[in-house]
């Protein structure tokens, strides 16, 4: 039953059946629009966490970047005093892209992993509240029948 309703409602046997439906419907439409409102707000406030690390994350991978392209010419400079100057840079560039695929790869994987725990937790608590009471109510109007 509702919330804030009066204590000498009557038992559900005495509730026509729709009467009953109702009410669970229009409680299950409002838990469900609570838990949305909820879950969006938990995406915000992750989303701004986001964007404040990740524009940390960007202006530290600029500067990182830079050095790495002062490394990639150093090593092509290095390995062109043992060999041809061609074949140190292909041998650099190819270290650098199989570094750059293991770096994606591990991201992949991270972002997989994440997911608004508490938000999915509460909407798949719904849907058993709600199986269980249409259960309840089913079975209370057999056993009276």
């Amino acid at each position: 039953m509702a919330i804030g309703r009066d204590v000498r409602a009557p038992h559900l046997e005495e509730v026509p059946l729709r009467e009953l439906l109702r009410e669970l419907v229009a409680d299950g439409q409002g838990l469900l629009r609570e838990e949305v409102r909820l879950a969006k707000a938990e995406l915000r406030e992750e989303a701004k966490k986001a964007a404040r690390g990740g524009a940390g994350i960007g202006a530290g991978g600029v500067l990182l970047y830079a050095a790495l392209l002062c490394l990639a010419a150093t090593l092509v400079l290095v390995g062109a005093t043992f060999m041809p100057a061609w074949l140190a840079a292909l041998i650099v560039t190819a270290l650098y892209a199989a570094a750059g695929f293991a770096a994606i790869q591990y991201g992949k994987q991270r972002l997989a992993q994440a997911k608004p725990a508490r938000a999915v937790q509460g909407i798949q608590e719904d849907r058993r509240w709600a199986s269980e009471t249409m259960r309840d109510i089913k079975s209370s109007r057999h056993a009276h029948a």
